[in-house]
Parts: structure tokens; C-alpha cells; sequence
């Protein structure tokens, strides 16, 4: 039997040459067939060494008659720089025997960013023009790829603030490699203020959402120009392994609490304009040519912008997409966001992992009733439910038609929580696999299980 080998190398290779459609549509397909139990996906193991936990994300999907196991390091020191050293096997289901064994650092941040891509089809987001990212690894820097190919109002004019714990070379490199990219847009580098690392140390999950959220009010602080970018924000994404929340209480209520029409644009300086290259890995923008069902909305495609009510300004919608944390002690937001009356939909990957991994949630005391799976609100061919409950919902009161809405101060928020299932990583290991076959990619050991 042949094994065959699967570079970083050649990954990148074949991932330039798959559009962020096909993208979006693959894992949209995958989130249905999990929440419809077509995919066996137990929950992810760990082991924890002395300086990472490592995990292991085993998972099938029947359609696909594919079974992969990933295999992913988290360092346990968040200073490091190095990435996650990831590898996802490919079993022969015939033979039993290993098919292919790939590099999956590339691959877990694109499967992942495809997701939030899709969140953001899901929730409808409109024309977003600041997006505010925390981390400079490769999920922000995929998701930057991905999102600025995808939403033209963030590409010609759009801002983007990427937050770190430090600045360095790792920083300077993404943010010279964006702007060389998409010159029109602005890209800020900033360090996270040590106000916000203050004022979350001193807010402890243990204290309620509604005393948190007072704590804020009554601290009446004069906003600084970082408080002004997230209260600005249409995407917030966050990429970490923070224990504390990286939006303090107070920026958290204003943000829940606060239109539009109340925030200042934050002064920025002139950004260079650096000569348009091709960066690696750069993922294509090409459309497949189908078209989905009256009924439904292709993930790439939102649906047609509603109604304006004359009597209902339509309110700020916020999107906020979480990716980092996968232990109960993580925590990238206050828990007070996620319960707040603002909040009008918790989309999530899995219901039972996050309840299970993900400390925001878990300290919020959220029930599963209360969050809706993304493979819920997507058909077997991966178009968006427009006639699901939840959306109708949401979409009702981002007409500016719910009462709730007052209780927003005119803001609406959505959050997209994804701790990774190990379906995402068969469906996309599947593809390259098949990719690698057809290119001629790959190193092949012609007699590994003789």
C-alpha cells in the first residue's frame, strides 16, 4: 500500500487553487451533516506535556466514507511564536491502512476562517467596514485573506486593527504583507492597552453578567481611541488563548449598550502604500456556477438587504467571532456579552464541546437551548435557512420590529463561537487529498505497508 506525504509546501500549492466558495460550501455541508449525526465525531482528546497540550480530533463522515485524526500542539507558553505544529492522518477505509499524512497547520486556520466566513453569511452582516482582530498568528492572517476577498466594503476603504499582546517582527510581517495586498484598506498594529489587561484582571468571572455590566456603567471613563475602534467595530475576531477577557466590562457594556450614531470615528495616520504583491497561500475569489434554491442562500451569496422600517432605523450590528479558547479557565470575552439583551444569537459549531470547553460560555451559565448550531440553519447542500426560527428572529430585529431592541440601545450582536470539530478537518483533508492526486502533489512511498 502507498502513503502519501503531504507538505506545507504543497498545501499551499493547492489551497490558492480552491475559491473561498468552495471553501464556505465544504464546511457548511460538514456543519449539517454533524448536527444531523451524519459524521462520528467523539470528543477531542488531550495531554498535556511540559510545554504543550496536544490534542487529537478523530471524526468521520459517512457521505464522504473518509476517517481522518488530527493531531494539533497548543504551546502552553502564550509568548510563543512558533504556531501550532498540527498533522491530520488520512485513513484507507478499504485497507484500514494510512492513506496520506498531511501538514495541517495552514489547513486547521482555513477550515476555521471558512467557518467564520460562513457565520458572517449567516447572521447577514452588511457591507462591514472596521474589522478588529486579536492575535497576529495564522487564523488571523487567514481569516484577513479570506474576509477582505469576500467583502469588497472592507477591501476598498475598509480598516482593519489587529491587537497583540506585543509588537514585533511576526506583527510587522502581517500587517506589511496586508497592506501590500489590499493598499486601499487601512491596517492599524496595536498593542492591547494596559487598561484593558488592568480592568479585566479585576473583573472575575465569578461576578455576575448584570454586575459586571453596572460596574461599567458607573465607571463613567473618558473613551481613549481604542475603546472608540471596538465600539466602531462590525467584526471582532479573536484568536487566542487568553485566560482574561481581551474586551474589558466596561468597553463590553458600552459596546451592548451604544449606536451607531453615538461613536466618534477614531483618528488614524496615514498608512504607506506598499507595492501590490502575491503573498503565498493567497486563495482565489472565482465563483462555482450554481445557483441555490428560492428558499435558501448560498453562503457566498447573502441574501438581498431588508426592508427599511420608517419607523425603526435599522440598529449597529456587531459580529463577533470566537475562535481561541478551548479550556473552562479561557475566557476572550466578558460572559456579560453573551447574556446581554443586546446579544440576539449565539451561533456555535458544536453545542455540546462549547459547553463543555468554552470558559466564557460555561461561567455565563448559558443552557444549550439558547444557542443555535451552525449545521442547524444550513441544508444538506450548504445553503443558508432563511426560514429558521433563529434567523427570523434575528432578522425581525435587525428590522428595528422587536421590542428587545430598546434594551440594546440600538445595537445588535451575534457571536460565532468555534472550538473545531474534527468533521471540518476530514472534509478539507479529503479535498486536498483528492487535489494532491489529480496535481501530482505530494511525496508517494510506493511500498510503506507492504
Amino acid at each position: 500500500m502507498t502513503l502519501r506525504i503531504i507538505s506545507s509546501t504543497d498545501i499551499n500549492t493547492i489551497t490558492s487553487s480552491l475559491p473561498p466558495s468552495t471553501l464556505l460550501s465544504l464546511m457548511a455541508q460538514t456543519f449539517h451533516a454533524f448536527s444531523h449525526s451524519k459524521t462520528t465525531t467523539p470528543p477531542r482528546l488531550s495531554i498535556t506535556s511540559s510545554n504543550h497540550t496536544t490534542l487529537f480530533m478523530p471524526s468521520r463522515i459517512s457521505s464522504l466514507s473518509t476517517t481522518s485524526v488530527k493531531v494539533v500542539s497548543v504551546p502552553l507558553d502564550g509568548g510563543d511564536k512558533r504556531g501550532l505544529p498540527a498533522s491530520t492522518v488520512l485513513l484507507d477505509e478499504s485497507s484500514g491502512g494510512v492513506r496520506a499524512v498531511m501538514n495541517a497547520r495552514n489547513l486547521t486556520a482555513i477550515r476555521t476562517a471558512a467557518g467564520s466566513a460562513l457565520s458572517m453569511g449567516i447572521v447577514d452582516l452588511k457591507d462591514p467596514r472596521r474589522f478588529v482582530a486579536f492575535g497576529a498568528g495564522a487564523q488571523i492572517r487567514t481569516h484577513l485573506v479570506i474576509l477582505l476577498d469576500l467583502y469588497p466594503t472592507l477591501k476598498e476603504g475598509g480598516e482593519v486593527w489587529i491587537y497583540n499582546r506585543s509588537l514585533g517582527r511576526r506583527m510587522d510581517a502581517l500587517v506589511e504583507e496586508m497592506r501590500g495586498r489590499w493598499p486601499k484598506t487601512m491596517f492599524q498594529a496595536r498593542e492591547i492597552p494596559s487598561g484593558w489587561r488592568d480592568s479585566s484582571k479585576n473583573s472575575s468571572p465569578s461576578i455576575s453578567s448584570a454586575a459586571q455590566e453596572q460596574r461599567g456603567r458607573e465607571e463613567g471613563r473618558e473613551l481613549t481611541e481604542d475603546d472608540r475602534v471596538i465600539l466602531g467595530a462590525d467584526i471582532i475576531i479573536t484568536a487566542t488563548c487568553s485566560t482574561m477577557p481581551l474586551i474589558p466590562a466596561y468597553l463590553a457594556s458600552l459596546l451592548v449598550s451604544s449606536s451607531s450614531s453615538s461613536i466618534q470615528s477614531p483618528s488614524s495616520t496615514a498608512q504607506p502604500h506598499l507595492p501590490t504583491q502575491s503573498p503565498p497561500n493567497t486563495i482565489s475569489t472565482s465563483t462555482p456556477d450554481s445557483t441555490p434554491p428560492a428558499n435558501s442562500t448560498s453562503p457566498s451569496n447573502p441574501p438581498p438587504p431588508p426592508q427599511q422600517n420608517s419607523n425603526h432605523p435599522n440598529p449597529k450590528h456587531t459580529h463577533i467571532i470566537l475562535i481561541g479558547s478551548y479550556k473552562p479557565t479561557m475566557h476572550e470575552i466578558p460572559s456579560s456579552l453573551l447574556t446581554s439583551p443586546a446579544t440576539s444569537l449565539l451561533l456555535v459549531d458544536s453545542r455540546t464541546d462549547v459547553l463543555l470547553e468554552a470558559g466564557e460560555f460555561i461561567d455565563a451559565g448559558v443552557g444549550g437551548g439558547e444557542l443555535v448550531e451552525i449545521g442547524e440553519v444550513v441544508d444538506e447542500n450548504g445553503n443558508i435557512l432563511q426560514g429558521s426560527r433563529a434567523l427570523e428572529a434575528l432578522r425581525t430585529r435587525k428590522e428595528g420590529g422587536d421590542e428587545k431592541e430598546k434594551d440594546g440601545g440600538g445595537r445588535i450582536v451575534t457571536v460565532f463561537k468555534s472550538v473545531g470539530i474534527g468533521a471540518q478537518d476530514v472534509a478539507i483533508a479529503k479535498i486536498v487529498y483528492d487535489r494532491a492526486v489529480e496535481m501530482g502533489l505530494g511525496v508517494v512511498v510506493e511500498d510503506y505497508d507492504s
